[in-house]
């Protein structure tokens, strides 16, 4: 499935057609430049400004980043041995032995083999770090960016005349069409911001159209900064200093393990669900010291969030099957503050279960959730979370099935 991240035509700095220039220009050209830029730093650091969007503007969600890249390596899957900084701190190293996850908060190191994980299937959990984790520029083996791809792109000079924006438009079926006013089709635009006089790569956006709400990503990015040529990964992470500082080791084998490290440290099958009171949509209050019989399901999700939509009729046909039977679906989300337009989001979808406004993000920061949709299977009575998952995917249906059918038996 293909992930798509909130994007709208509100995008702060997007430039929309009506503010280029057109002049003719030669895409592949452009990023060759780029390409031929980036072979040349074998050692760098560069920072990011990331920002998505999936609810109304004042919702955009924004956090920086900073990559540093070392590809004086010869690596079995050709990418540069990386440390990413999460706002002021390291929380992820590669070399190409271990992916390392780093936990200030725990004080905790989780090591992960790469002989057997490609490392970027060992971070796709984490929003931060599949964006942040900027392929291309980590890329060892051949150039950044495919020049085929570039074939069939428009290039606009912008007004300043020392920027270029590269614009790409393709359309979809929409298979999330419910309503006869949903678009039979969606649309995905990419536009890259380059600078002409030493072509570097300004920034990313992307935004989709497949429903009424677009959704938005955006990447800014400084100047690469070249390394000293003493600089290594070890001497640049100071482990050393993490060390010294107490922090405990642990190693995680996907196979083995019920969840990914992020997870692990925040919401896991030893985790008590906090006390909540939450407003529903008829702005009555639902206080989790009243939902104390059977088994809970709750669903964090946002209107905009595809894999989200995908999974509500799979979660409606569990309210259906299993409510007799003691399971409480309860969808709650943090970002959408319409009632109204939620309310008729969902009656026009016929999800029936309920809804409750975590419009403080109270409840989804408690628990660390910053992948949607997450889904959380509960023990009603003493609140201890006995299954997370994050993501909703074909299969994911019959997993929650099945494990609500032997709690709901047991």
């Amino acid at each position: 499935m293909r992930l798509i991240l909130p994007l709208s035509i509100l995008l702060i700095g997007w430039h929309s057609p009506e503010c280029v220039i057109a002049q003719p220009g030669d895409a592949s050209a452009i990023i060759q430049q780029l390409n031929t830029k980036l072979e040349t730093i074998e050692r760098g650091v560069f920072d990011l400004n990331i920002q998505f969007k999936s609810a109304p503007i004042e919702d955009t969600a924004s956090f920086f980043g900073k990559v540093y890249f070392f590809k004086n390596y010869d690596d079995p899957y050709g990418i540069a041995h990386f440390i990413f900084w999460y706002e002021n701190e390291p929380i992820c190293v590669y070399d190409d032995d271990f992916l390392f996850r780093i936990d200030h908060a725990q004080k905790a190191i989780t090591l992960t083999n790469t002989e057997q994980y490609h490392p970027y299937d060992l971070v796709q959990g984490s929003l931060f770090l599949n964006i942040g984790l900027y392929r291309p520029y980590l890329k060892i083996k051949g150039p950044a960016f495919d020049l085929a791809k570039f074939e069939s792109w428009q290039v606009d000079t912008l007004p300043d005349q020392r920027s270029v924006l590269l614009s790409y438009v393709e359309t979809y079926v929409n298979d999330l069409k419910i309503n006869p006013s949903d678009p039979d089709t969606g649309r995905h635009i990419t536009q890259y911001e380059i600078s002409l006089s030493d072509y570097g790569l300004h920034s990313i956006t992307e935004w989709d159209y497949f429903l009424q709400t677009p959704q938005y990503y955006r990447i800014e990015f400084s100047a690469i900064r070249p390394l000293p040529e003493d600089s290594t990964l070890k001497n640049t992470i100071g482990w050393v200093s993490l060390f010294e500082s107490g922090y405990s080791i642990k190693y995680y084998d996907p196979n083995t393990d019920d969840a990914e490290p992020e997870e692990q440290s925040a919401v896991n099958s030893t985790t008590i669900l906090p006390t909540f009171a939450l407003l529903n949509l008829d702005s009555s209050i639902t206080q989790s010291a009243d939902l104390n019989k059977g088994l809970l399901l709750l669903d964090f999700w946002y209107r905009a969030c595809f894999p989200c939509l995908k999974a509500m009729p799979a979660l409606e046909q569990l309210h259906q099957t299993y409510a007799k039977n003691g399971l409480t679906v309860i969808g709650i989300n943090p970002y959408d503050k319409d009632v109204e337009a939620l309310k008729k989001f969902l009656n026009d979808r016929q999800i029936s279960y309920p809804m409750l406004l975590d419009n403080e993000h109270t409840l989804a920061e408690q628990l660390n959730i910053n992948t949607y949709p997450t889904l959380l299977l509960v023990d009603a009575a003493s609140k201890k979370i006995l299954y997370v998952q994050t993501g909703f995917g074909e299969a994911d249906e019959a997993t929650l099935d099945k494990l609500i059918r032997s709690y709901l038996e047991n």
